[in-house]
């Protein structure tokens, strides 16, 4: 599932000029989060849907957990991270993974008692740390003039 969306979103991302991405990220205490990029861009699928970010706001950490430059996205058949360890294997989901670094919003969701020590969950490191996996979480995009 996650390369289909990726594709449609290659395709759908590539016809306009600039566009904005806005990630949201709930906890289980039901405090929320954002990261907010003013420059969101896809590369097309020979470049394996590589994420290119800048100008990064928000309340969910100074530092994008979604390392720059961009990372290609990586998924169980398509290991394109940057480890020899296959992140999208042993994370469980696809996700632009830098050594299966800081994020991945596509790992396993664990209800709230065992949301913590989680490496394999959903997570968004400059926010709630490596071992927390989030309740929720919100990838929105939309044209920059919009």
């Amino acid at each position: 599932m996650a390369v289909s969306i990726s594709r449609r979103l290659g395709k759908n991302i590539k016809c306009r000029k600039r566009y904005m991405l806005r990630i949201r990220l709930t906890d289980w205490a039901g405090n929320e989060a954002h990261s907010l990029y003013e420059h969101f861009s896809l590369s097309g699928e020979d470049l394996n849907y590589r994420i290119h970010l800048k100008g990064l706001t928000g309340t969910a950490g100074k530092i994008s957990s979604i390392s720059q430059p961009g990372n290609d996205f990586s998924t169980k058949d398509a290991d394109n991270d940057k480890c020899i360890c296959k992140c999208s294997q042993m994370l469980t989901g696809g996700w632009w993974f830098d050594a299966c670094g800081p994020s991945n919003l596509n790992g396993m969701y664990y209800p709230q008692k065992q949301s913590t020590n989680k490496f394999n969950g959903i997570k968004w490191y400059y926010w709630k740390g490596s071992g927390y996996s989030l309740k929720a979480t919100a990838m929105m995009i939309r044209p920059a003039d919009f």
